[in-house]
């Protein structure tokens, strides 16, 4: 059995360019939400705020910012950008390892 932090899940996730799954509850609706993600996509972006700032800011908030690899496939597009509430992270995907949560003690466990 091997287990994850929510921190190292973030570390792991930032430093590879990999995709991986996640399950989460939206924070404004309640609803569970599955997503394929991707961190370090650039393709779209504009520019809102100087560099370094996106990281600070998610910190900050409990956030990650990634990219969803199929958020708008329904009407023909693919991809957007999301941010995953990391407060109300369920399970993860990572690198053929299924994480879930487990609250009492804490941490990702696989």
């Amino acid at each position: 059995m091997t287990t994850m932090t929510i921190s190292q899940f973030v570390e792991s996730v930032s430093a590879t360019n990999t995709i991986f799954g996640v399950t989460f509850t939206k924070k404004t609706t309640g609803e569970v939400r599955n997503m394929q993600a991707r961190m370090h996509v650039t393709k779209g972006v504009k520019g809102v705020l100087p560099v370094g700032h996106r990281k600070a800011e998610d910190k900050r908030c409990g956030v990650l910012t990634v990219y969803d690899m199929v958020a708008l496939e329904r009407v023909g597009e693919r991809g957007a950008f999301r941010r995953i509430n990391l407060e109300s992270l369920i399970s993860c995907k990572l690198a053929g390892v299924r994480y879930e949560w487990d609250a009492e003690k804490e941490v990702l466990v696989g």
